[in-house]
């Protein structure tokens, strides 16, 4: 089988980066505007530019040395920056949308609704009471500016040196401990999945979530993914501070059917009290098995595998 060059060139780009970013916006840390001192809109990227070949890159946003991972770069204090809405912080994030670059929203209480995603948290800000949001699912509302139906955060604490991950549940209404000796630059895996209104949380593949789930009833929300910096104290926190995280995969999967996947059972978790912090208005079991499947994985790897195969076969020919 002959690729055209175009064809081949898409190929190849997307098995590089293991992203698809066809159905994503880019939220940047700094204004759209920079020359307008009245501009308060964060600057966005895109599509097609966001997704093109060679895909878009900046200081931000850009793929790692060995091409398999994607940079979210945020910088606490940023030249230009500009903070989300209802929020002092800035973030490096991917906004779910359409191919055409409009949002996109879903009802948490109908079908099906899955965020998987592998990446690894690589740069802190610094060891006081650091933190950053990594994975979201938001609420799309201006009653409540900046609330979430679910947040993975990434702490760093000093005294000794500990960094650590934790989910929060309803807007912060509940807090569960997902890695309390969590190691900085570790690759892990996770799923935001939501059922019919009940959110399950999974991390490398293990059931992470309350149990029996977490109630949602909002029916507008959205996905997204990135560097969501938590941190604005300039003494703790200087010029040159920065949050990053690295995203290997990132996929994104709706399912309106009424007919609920098979769940594992819940299993036991840690949870914890809420912890109310300025991050709220943030704009916001062992061994149970994920429902993503390794045997998927393997077939899709192996999909790539032979298109790239096949690219470099053309190539000779």
């Amino acid at each position: 089988m002959k690729y055209s060059v175009a064809v081949l060139t898409s190929l190849l780009h997307l098995a590089a980066s293991q992203i698809d970013l066809t159905n994503w916006i880019l939220e940047l840390p700094v204004k759209a505007d920079p020359l307008n001192p009245n501009n308060t809109e964060v600057a966005t990227i895109l599509n097609p530019q966001l997704n093109a070949v060679p895909r878009f890159s900046n200081e931000f946003f850009y793929t790692t040395p060995a091409s398999d991972g994607q940079v979210f770069h945020t910088p606490v204090f940023p030249p230009n920056g500009q903070p989300q809405s209802g929020t002092p912080f800035v973030s490096t994030f991917l906004r779910e949308s359409d191919p055409n670059s409009t949002f996109v929203h879903w009802d948490s209480t109908k079908g099906t609704h899955s965020l998987k995603a592998d990446l690894a948290v690589t740069t802190f800000p610094g060891t006081t009471n650091a933190k950053m949001i990594v994975a979201e699912i938001k609420v799309n509302s201006n009653i409540c500016v900046g609330c979430t139906s679910f947040a993975l955060f990434a702490h760093a604490k000093s005294n000794p040196i500990t960094y650590y991950l934790k989910g929060v549940f309803g807007n912060f209404t509940t807090t569960v401990d997902i890695d309390p000796a969590y190691q900085l630059g570790a690759k892990f895996n996770i799923e935001i999945l939501v059922v019919e209104g009940v959110i399950y949380f999974y991390y490398n593949n293990e059931l992470k979530s309350p149990e029996g789930g977490f109630k949602s009833t909002e029916q507008s929300v959205y996905y997204k993914a990135g560097a969501f910096s938590q941190n604005q104290n300039s003494v703790l926190h200087p010029a040159a501070a920065v949050n990053e995280v690295v995203f290997y995969s990132l996929a994104v999967t709706h399912n309106e059917s009424t007919t609920p996947p098979q769940l594992p059972p819940p299993a036991t978790t840690s949870v914890v009290s809420s912890e109310p912090t300025a991050s709220a208005t943030a704009d916001a079991g062992k061994g149970a098995a994920s429902p993503s499947t390794t045997a998927a994985a393997t077939k899709s790897s192996s999909v790539v595998l032979s298109l790239f195969l096949a690219a470099v076969g053309f190539a000779l020919m």
